[in-house]
């Protein structure tokens, strides 16, 4: 698209904003957008929960095999969880991949029990 017509789309979508009063919204709109954006671009994004940042090689390496895995190019973000005594927990879409410290205790206890 011409720079000249991405130009009158975002004005006349700022228009509808403020004829509406709508800028409280912009937050919610701009995450709605994000997420058509990913879904029509066939990119999803996975959260790795640690305790403490992952270097980006690390976090590199792991998009690339949870890519594979899914069949999809994702976008990798890696968010802290002080809570995690250690290990991660991987979040992608509905699934979940919990290979955290507390999940493996309650594992343990379950098989004791």
């Amino acid at each position: 698209m011409p720079r000249n017509q991405i130009d009158v789309l975002v004005q006349s979508f700022l228009d509808v904003v403020i004829a509406e009063n709508l800028h409280t919204s912009l937050p919610e709109i701009t995450r709605g957008i994000t997420e058509i954006n990913q879904k029509t671009n066939g990119k999803k994004k996975a959260i790795v929960w640690t305790r403490k940042p992952l270097t980006p090689d690390l976090l590199e390496k792991i998009g690339e095999v949870l890519s594979l895995k899914v069949g999809k190019t994702l976008e990798v973000e890696n968010k802290i969880d002080d809570s995690l005594i250690g290990g991660f927990k991987i979040e992608y879409g509905d699934w979940v991949y919990n290979a955290t410290v507390k999940k493996s205790f309650e594992n343990i206890h379950k098989l004791l029990a």
